[in-house]
């Protein structure tokens, strides 16, 4: 057990600092038309050489552009497009800032259409705002389909969304947030007929007190519902089996004012990895509050090499998911949220290589593997959520309770010896998050953090005797080997921050004490 006191004076000057040293790099011009007439709405996209977006913006009144981002990297391209012009692209690296560009016209025989709406992309302030009836494709099912495909945003296979480079931090559903970091439930769950726009957040802050006080780097997305999406219940299903292959999945949804829902059951053993829409996606706010460490592993079994493809290529699972999710608006600007997700995940992996060495005096020599491994994983996992967030105070009080277990079994034979391994994994973990802040009037800021964790975590390992079994146990014969860990885990983080705002300026003075304990059994044999 150790205690270590933090002292955080200024961060104001530390902030500063870092965001000079970011040093983005820049990307400006103008886009003009041939007879040197600025265009303005143009769409100018940094890509890369596959065609995907990375940076997004449109020009102004006066045909100007600016982009700015990390680093330029090597084979990206600037793509200006707009209606009536051909498109135009050209290298970053071929040319430097600023950009001349002229787009030549384009002409095209129109057929006789009616117009209903404006252009699909808007910007207005901080918020920018893709209408999506103006992106919608046929093929589209649910709200991730068509996200996918908005120019400046990017989604890589396991989910996760990106906005000009930068990881998105939440996705709220009408402005409520529902999922926090687990917003993959939404984008595959939400139609994409429930969405009337899909807005993008620049410089997000979801605490409304700390707003002025706090610099604002998180960019999050939000869905706009439709007037019918939140005057009806949504009930989607589909069921399909043969050779020996099934999918299941119903879902209800309640997008209300006062009421807000996600549920769903799901089971398939076609390759859809189900554990990957509940994973958690998210950036941290970064408003004050530590997120608890997560328990270290000390045991693991030698594992199979998996192959450089698309996990849908080769996973053979049979995969269970029950998932519920709803935040109730209370009275006073009050939510109550309640999560329960549970899983039971079945995954088998089998590998097999054979190699022959043909020696110069004729002797050939051969070696074949294989293994046969299997990886079982339930989870139950609730979490209770009480807050209160309006631009006076924010009350925040979620508590979590953590129930996994994990056992791997893997098989192998190396030119027929056999060996077989067993690492069962069992957890448990309890934790409470409170964050109050608390405006005193007069520029005056309070603000107090709480983190309690505990986690429970047993790993044992088994070996039966076979391969290399004059490797182990100093050469001593056995019936099973066995190595057995047990690690118990508190975590507790409390700090207290006085923020005063003079001028453009803000004084910050905080203070905490982190005290982590872990008490961890040896590995016995």
């Amino acid at each position: 057990m150790r205690t270590k006191p933090l002292l955080l004076i200024l961060p104001l000057l530390s902030f500063a600092l870092r965001t000079l040293a970011q040093n983005p790099s820049p990307v400006n011009g103008m886009v003009k038309d041939s007879t040197g007439r600025p265009i303005a709405a143009a769409s100018v996209t940094i890509v890369t050489a596959s065609g995907a977006g990375v940076h997004f913006t449109k020009t102004d009144a006066n045909g100007a552009f600016d982009c700015k981002f990390p680093s330029p990297g090597d084979g990206l391209s600037l793509k200006v497009t707009a209606l009536g012009y051909r498109p135009f692209i050209q290298t970053i690296s071929s040319g430097r800032s600023p950009f001349l560009v002229t787009l030549s016209p384009l002409p095209t025989a129109l057929a006789e259409v009616t117009v209903k709406s404006k252009t699909g992309i808007q910007a207005s302030g901080d918020t920018l705002n893709y209408r999506v009836a103006a992106f919608k494709d046929k093929n589209d099912r649910v709200i991730g389909d068509l996200i996918a495909r908005l120019p400046g945003i990017e989604v890589d296979e396991k989910g996760t969304i990106s906005y000009n480079g930068k990881r998105i931090s939440n996705v709220y559903i009408d402005g409520e947030n529902l999922l926090n970091g687990r917003y993959g439930i939404a984008t595959n769950n939400v139609p994409v007929d429930a969405v009337e726009q899909v807005q993008v957040l620049e410089r997000d802050q979801p605490v409304k007190v700390l707003s002025g006080y706090v610099p604002a780097d998180n960019v999050s997305l939000n869905l706009r519902l439709s007037a019918k999406a939140r005057a009806t219940t949504i009930n989607t299903g589909e069921a399909g089996a043969g050779n020996y292959v099934y999918l299941l999945s119903f879902s209800n949804l309640i997008l209300q004012q006062r009421v807000k829902s996600i549920n769903y059951v799901k089971s398939n053993n076609a390759g859809s990895n189900l554990q990957r829409e509940t994973a958690d996606l998210g950036v941290s706010s970064a408003n004050g509050a530590t997120p608890p460490p997560q328990p270290h592993a000390y045991l693991s079994m030698t594992g199979e090499n998996l192959p450089a493809v698309d996990e849908k290529y080769y996973l053979r699972n049979t995969d269970h998911a029950v998932n519920a999710n709803a935040l109730f608006k209370l009275p006073a600007e009050w939510a109550l949220r309640l999560n329960l997700t549970a899983l039971d995940l079945k995954r088998r992996y089998d590998f097999s290589q054979s190699v022959q060495y043909f020696l110069p005096q004729g002797d050939t020599i051969g070696y074949h593997e294989s293994q046969f491994n299997t990886d079982r994983h339930r989870e139950w996992q609730v979490q209770a959520q009480f807050e209160k967030n309006s631009t006076g105070a924010f009350v925040k009080s979620s508590t979590k309770l953590n129930i996994p277990s994990v056992t791997e079994r893997g098989d192998a034979w190396q030119n027929g010896r056999f060996m077989q391994q067993r690492l069962p994994v069992r957890q448990q973990g309890a934790g409470n998050e409170t964050q109050i802040v608390k405006a005193l009037g007069g520029r005056h800021l309070l603000q107090y953090n709480s983190v309690l964790q505990y986690d429970h975590v047993e790993e044992n390992l088994y070996i039966l005797p076979g391969l290399h079994e004059n490797l182990v146990n100093d050469s001593v014969g056995f019936l099973q080997l066995g190595q057995r860990v047990r690690t118990e885990q508190i975590y507790v983080h409390q700090s207290a921050a006085f923020r005063i705002k003079w001028g453009r300026l803000v004084w910050s003075f905080s203070a905490g004490e982190i005290m982590k304990g872990t008490i961890s059994a040896p590995a016995s044999r």
